[in-house]
């Protein structure tokens, strides 16, 4: 039998998280439709999805507007793909970078040459444009080492895809229980013995329950995991009254709106997060407030 630690069960709040995050826009898919869009447990990317977004890219050659070709889109994704030895620190800051400024691919012109043209994993500046469904996906998750680098198992509880991209696992936990618990499981979980493979793509990672959320990035000290505070309350109170499954409103539903909207996420993932000093910082809400 697998090493596999179970951990406080948590439907009271991942359930409701699902329900949250569907009404903002994402398509929740299944675990089985899930595994079927990675390939095998080992992968972690929906690349039928990133080649999806990939192939509706173009760029310019003189007065018209040119596709990538399949061999650009094909290498665009094995760039993303392949597998480093970097470690995950650079790891995560090379697939940062290339989600943030896209991959130069060389394409053979009409007139015979060949030039060089970006190509963009992600459309920050049109969020619409990141999926042909919707923003992104929101699913279980079920991944694991590989046997030969101790074969541990992990199941985050929630991952959100944005064109095929895991970009942010959440650990949920149901009220009464620590959210610190589930701080200290995504920690665990990015180590070598767990599932570092996802997190090299991760941007925010979140831990909640019903009654308190607290979020940071790949890398984060336990101890750095901070509460979001929304500044536009009037913003905040029409998006949670649209996503709320009851009518209630609860703190997590509160910070999955403010840290989860499409145009809110895609905000802090290319201008609030750095790396400095071989550490990885995401703002805290002070900062990004400051800085709008």
């Amino acid at each position: 039998m697998p090493n596999h630690t179970i951990f406080n069960e948590r439907p009271e709040s991942q359930d409701r998280a699902l329900k949250v995050i569907e009404r903002l826009g994402y398509t929740i898919i299944p675990r089985s439709e899930a595994e079927q869009k990675r390939g095998s447990r080992k992968a972690v990317l929906f690349t039928g999805e990133l080649q999806a977004f990939l192939s509706k890219q173009t760029y310019q050659f003189g007065s018209e507007r040119r596709f990538f070709s399949g061999g650009s889109i094909a290498k665009a994704i094995q760039v993303v793909d392949q597998y480093s030895a970097a470690g995950l620190y650079a790891s995560n800051k090379e697939i940062y970078e290339l989600l943030c400024s896209g991959k130069s691919m060389e394409e053979d012109l009409l007139d015979g040459t060949r030039q060089s043209f970006d190509i963009s994993y992600i459309d920050f500046e049109h969020p619409e444009n990141n999926t042909c469904e919707s923003h992104g996906w929101c699913k279980n998750y079920n991944c694991c080492k590989e046997k030969g680098l101790n074969g541990k198992f992990a199941r985050p509880d929630i991952v959100v895809l944005v064109n095929g991209i895991p970009l942010v696992v959440i650990e949920c936990k149901k009220s009464g229980v620590d959210v610190m618990e589930g701080v200290t499981q995504n920690i665990r979980n990015w180590g070598e013995e767990y599932i570092p493979h996802l997190f090299r793509y991760t941007q925010l990672v979140m831990a909640v329950n019903p009654d308190k959320v607290l979020y940071g990035t790949c890398g984060t000290p336990a101890k750095y995991f901070v509460s979001w505070h929304e500044d536009d309350k009037e913003w905040l109170n029409n998006w949670c009254r649209k996503c709320s499954p009851d009518g209630q409103i609860k703190e997590q539903d509160r910070a999955l709106v403010s840290l989860l909207h499409p145009e809110r996420l895609l905000d802090l993932i290319r201008n609030f997060i750095i790396y400095d000093n071989n550490v990885k910082k995401i703002c805290r809400y002070k900062q990004y407030f400051a800085v709008k």
